[in-house]
């Protein structure tokens, strides 16, 4: 009876040690895409009007969450992207009938429009 009671509490005390070092972690909601260039980890998501372009330097402890502003996709969002540098990056937005292909040239503070489709009007568009 002894060893089981020994057993028990050497049981415990490893569970508890353990919890001490838990730490709940920041998510984003709806993530769409993932992306890193250096350090720095990029991430993308929503939908429909509330679009968010997210960055973190901290290895995703802590994010930096910016709407996509004057961007709407009906029915999509984000579905790729990249950096090539710290500065210039590319998404790719997607929605039931249209396409646009988005740039930034300053880390992702502010995007424009440089290919725009849309199937059903058959509007093409390269900026």
């Amino acid at each position: 009876m002894k060893k089981l009671t020994l057993y028990f509490l050497c049981f415990l005390t490893t569970l508890f040690s353990h919890a001490q070092s838990w730490q709940e972690l920041p998510t984003l909601n709806q993530g769409n895409e993932l992306f890193q260039y250096g350090s720095t980890l990029y991430a993308t998501g929503g939908g429909g009007e509330q679009m968010y372009f997210a960055t973190s330097t901290d290895g995703g402890d802590t994010w930096q969450v910016d709407p996509l502003v004057g961007q709407t996709m009906e029915m999509g969002g984000p579905v790729a992207g990249m950096f090539l540098d710290e500065q210039l990056g590319f998404l790719g937005l997607q929605g039931s009938f249209r396409g646009e292909i988005l740039r930034t040239e300053d880390g992702g503070a502010n995007w424009e429009s440089v290919y725009y489709s849309d199937i059903i009007s058959g509007e093409y568009e390269n900026t």
